[in-house]
């Protein structure tokens, strides 16, 4: 295989989330030789030097030229690193015995028929009380924790179809099968969601 497709391939597997992507892009920057730049403060850029911003889940890169860019111009070139998914909802966590349900908002347009009866992660960022300071960290539980599970056949295919078009579009509560391993986790990081 292919260098440049085995280091595409391990940045996918590394990016659930456009925060996980974000950072690992900053990684390769600064493995690459970019140094970041403070929005905050005026910045005195050299000719021919490589920088980096990030705001959240923003990063922009540059290189600066060596000649005036009035004579010389410039290249530019934009991706985005979102996709559409399920966003846990805050302090929506509900829990009966080896069940717990949490509330999700979709994002992105999803094909939600494709996240019915799969094993799912639980990846993006959490605000955590630490004391009387909340801080907005990095998640992801790089294991498969949660599914929700597709309605009995004998409750008809309308059925079946209507009842995940209500379930998604009044942003009821889903059911997540979640084993206990990981059930103070998810009520850690869903207590605390931060929706973006």
């Amino acid at each position: 295989m292919n260098n440049h497709i085995r280091d595409l391939l391990s940045f996918l597997d590394a990016s659930p989330t456009s925060v996980q992507a974000s950072q690992q892009i900053v990684k390769r920057l600064e493995e690459r030789g970019f140094a970041a730049l403070d929005e905050g403060k005026k910045w005195k850029l050299k000719p021919g030097a490589k920088y980096y911003l990030q705001r959240e889940t923003s990063v922009v890169a540059l290189v600066t030229g060596s000649q005036p860019l009035a004579k010389t111009g410039f290249q530019l070139a934009a991706a985005h690193i979102d996709s559409p998914g399920l966003k846990l909802k805050p302090s929506s966590l509900k829990i009966d015995g080896n069940v717990a349900r949490v509330a999700v908002e979709v994002y992105g347009g999803p094909i939600i028929s494709s996240w019915i009866d799969r094993e799912l992660g639980i990846a993006g960022r959490a605000a955590v009380n630490y004391g009387k300071e909340v801080r907005v960290v990095p998640v992801d539980l790089q294991k498969p924790v949660a599914v929700i599970p597709n309605a009995a056949i004998h409750y008809g295919i309308s059925t079946i179809f209507s009842n995940r078009i209500t379930i998604f579009s009044n942003r009821q509560f889903c059911g997540f099968a979640i084993s206990r391993f990981f059930q103070t986790s998810i009520t850690i990081i869903a207590n605390h969601l931060i929706t973006s």
